[in-house]
């Protein structure tokens, strides 16, 4: 085969009604029985084609060749630059397709049974040709096979109600379900293969509460070309398609009016955000940027939905979006940069103090991002520079609310830490900002992270309730030796362990040392854990941990019991010491007392 026709990146809806998922799973090279007499034939793709692959990262391409209905030649073959060598039965009646891509192939014995199947989460571009007959022979040269992009359907419907959606505004995480995605695609029927496909929101991937982009591309969310606006209880239908989402079918006013705004910003987002994608620079984006403005407003009054609720959410949106657009620009890699007396007037009013008063752009696809890029663009307007002292104090001077500060810190100051001396350091100075659940947890486990057991370290705190509810803190005891159980009243080695603890506590009585248990019951057992200390009566400073949370992460406990002993400075002994039934641990907790 001298040429293989040029690879046409043709979209097509999958509408589907098939459901039955196919198992047995054919291994590429394994070996085939009853292979005929074969003539190598070449193949080779043009210009257009090997550059569509090698933006896809596609690096080879599966040849299947079927005499009747059964398989006599399938194999995975490396492009090499584009030039290929099938060997081809001769002298029969032969059926062959050619697919690019695919997540895998099942059931390919059979040419009737065969299903090739795409990622339903990731949506990574899957090409593949129609099923195309010949007659080989001798003369037999070239194949006519024109491959075609596989989008499927993803029809939105969140499990939450409309009330549950309006009461989480402001939410941590959310499930979102999309029905009917076709995830494979049977090649002599033409028929899809559907399922239903639950994908997990959150903010720390800049999803938000109303107006959801989902990733598409490799599973980051950075790479997202879709959104939508989910309302309890309608049907939204979208297909994936390549370099944007598009509607199709039954939608809310909603969604189309999201989705007029999506296609007008839509060059305008691609050559801004997807930089890799094109190869623009200032002097083709700012006309066009300057042209995108000029029309925005009369853009803006097209934007009506009739849900006053969503329509202003929307204007909010757009307006946030187009400072991004235009500020990521001037942050991703080109081949000519501007002066700043080059950027259109636009630029001249992005910063300004009555912008990010509230928490509300968390609501939006690259919310985080959107903060982010609002901070950096401001602060070069002033000419600091990251590294530059009082940098990070002055970047929180432009995010008057506190949960914006939390998120910028996360996202920009925290994950940059190269030591734990660093994170408790922020900690210290910026901790307050960290006000919901979620900031919290998302700095705990940088902290965790970079935190170090060795003896002598600083010892991480932690902080949880003691049987009369208040909150009690490791460094709360700092002055005096503490000794740390982590246990549970499930725990058989645990309680085995307790006589020996009551005896240490009774010799060791009037030193400066404080017997810390922390059990790691969960919160619903709390009755179960108090009674266990009565029926016990257990000494010490008793707190739950409420399951396996902070203080397992920290000092990486995997099994219980476990003993800590920390010294009079707040610094590590022993992550791992010996229990009390050992004389090593008293011994170890004496030497500790006479410093």
């Amino acid at each position: 085969m001298k040429h293989l026709a040029s690879l046409f990146l043709l979209s097509f809806l999958l509408c589907c009604s098939c459901s039955q998922q196919m198992d047995d799973e054919w291994k590429p090279n394994e070996q085939l029985p009853n292979v005929p007499e074969t003539q190598p034939v070449g193949v080779s793709f043009s210009r257009a084609s090997l550059e569509t692959f090698a933006e896809h990262g596609i690096t080879e391409v599966g040849v299947y060749v079927y005499l009747q209905d059964s398989m006599v030649y399938g194999k995975n073959l490396p492009l090499n630059n584009g030039d290929l060598k099938v060997d081809l039965p001769l002298g029969e009646n032969l059926q062959t397709f050619i697919v690019a891509n695919a997540d895998h192939l099942v059931d390919t014995d059979s040419l009737s049974k065969v299903v090739v199947y795409q990622d339903a989460h990731i949506q990574k571009p899957v090409y593949i040709s129609d099923v195309v007959g010949f007659t080989s022979d001798n003369s037999v040269s070239s194949l006519n096979v024109e491959l075609k992009r596989l989008v499927g359907q993803a029809v939105f419907q969140p499990k939450e109600t409309e009330e549950e959606l309006s009461a989480i505004t402001r939410f941590d995480q959310l499930n979102v379900t999309f029905t009917n995605v076709a995830i494979g695609y049977k090649v002599k029927s033409k028929e899809c293969i559907t399922e239903n496909v639950t994908i997990s929101t959150n903010l720390s991937t800049g999803f938000g509460a109303s107006v959801y982009s989902f990733p598409t591309v490799n599973g980051d969310s950075r790479t997202s070309i879709d959104v939508v606006y989910l309302k309890g209880g309608e049907e939204v239908n979208i297909d994936l398609l390549e370099t944007r989402a598009g509607l199709n079918g039954k939608n809310t006013k909603e969604n189309k009016a999201l989705y007029l705004w999506a296609d007008y910003a839509a060059d305008i987002r691609l050559k801004s955000v997807f930089f890799e994608r094109t190869l623009s620079n200032y002097e083709d984006f700012f006309p066009e940027f300057e042209a995108y403005v000029a029309g925005l407003d009369e853009l803006k009054n097209r934007l009506k939905s009739g849900n006053k609720a969503f329509d202003a959410l929307l204007a909010e949106y757009v307006n946030y979006a187009t400072d991004y657009y235009a500020v990521i620009f001037l942050y991703t890699p080109r081949t000519k940069h501007p002066e700043k007396s080059m950027r259109p007037d636009y630029y001249r009013h992005i910063v300004s103090e009555d912008k990010f008063t509230d928490d509300g752009v968390l609501q939006f696809p690259d919310g985080v991002r959107m903060l982010s890029s609002y901070v950096s663009f401001a602060q070069e307007e002033n000419d600091l520079k990251y590294g530059d002292a009082q940098y990070t104090e002055n970047s929180l001077s432009y995010l008057p609310d506190n949960r914006l500060k939390g998120e910028y810190l996360i996202s920009s100051v925290f994950r940059n830490f190269k030591s734990y001396g660093q994170y408790l350091s922020a900690m210290e100075q910026y901790g307050k900002y960290l006000v919901t659940p979620s900031l919290k947890e998302r700095a705990e486990a940088v902290g965790t992270k970079l935190y170090d057991t060795k003896p002598g370290g600083r010892a991480a705190d932690f902080t949880y309730p003691d049987t009369g509810g208040k909150m009690v803190s490791l460094s709360d005891f700092k002055g005096k030796v503490v000794l740390v159980d982590v246990w549970a009243t499930w725990c058989g080695p645990c309680r085995q362990q307790i006589p020996y603890l009551k005896k240490l506590e009774e010799e060791l009585h009037g030193e400066d040392i404080v017997f810390l248990g922390v059990s790691v019951d969960e919160s619903k057992d709390k009755q179960k854990w108090l009674d266990f200390i009565e029926k016990e009566d257990l000494k010490g400073v008793q707190l739950l941990a409420g399951g396996w949370s902070k203080i397992t992460k920290d000092y990486k406990i995997n099994g219980i019991p476990r003993f800590m002993v920390f010294d009079k400075q707040g610094n590590i002994v022993s992550v791992d010491a010996p229990r009390p039934s050992s004389p090593e641990l008293k011994r170890m907790l004496e030497t500790e007392l006479k410093k």
